[in-house]
């Protein structure tokens, strides 16, 4: 699939509506940190699927290129984590929920939101 620029803006949308969501989390300050963290990286890993289903796998703009480019560091770094030995394996969530959020955040800063 090719890029054009409906593929942006479509991301673009799936991002935006994910960083509201996110924001409106944070906004309920009855809720435990750790409730807070895991609502965030359920919105965070949503959006991040539904971009990875939008997003075209050649051309597009700088902005496309970055994104793929946060999706090809995602999976090297999801690799890593279930390569390694001898970890509990909330200790892999918890990696892996770090990675989300990174990966979440180059794709915010590709498209120019943050």
């Amino acid at each position: 699939m090719k890029a054009d620029n409906s593929d942006i803006s479509k991301i673009r949308n799936v991002v935006e509506e994910a960083l509201t969501e996110r924001r409106g989390i944070v906004a309920y300050a009855r809720l435990e940190a750790e409730e807070m963290d895991r609502m965030a990286r359920n919105t965070e890993r949503d959006a991040l699927d539904k971009t990875r289903q939008i997003l075209p796998e050649t051309g597009g703009d700088a902005e496309i290129v970055q994104v793929r480019a946060a999706f090809a560091w995602l999976d090297e770094e999801f690799a890593k984590i279930d390569a390694l030995e001898g970890i509990r394996e909330s200790s892999r969530s918890l990696q892996r929920d770090e990675v989300t959020w990174q990966a979440f955040e180059r794709v915010v800063q590709a498209l120019r939101f943050g």
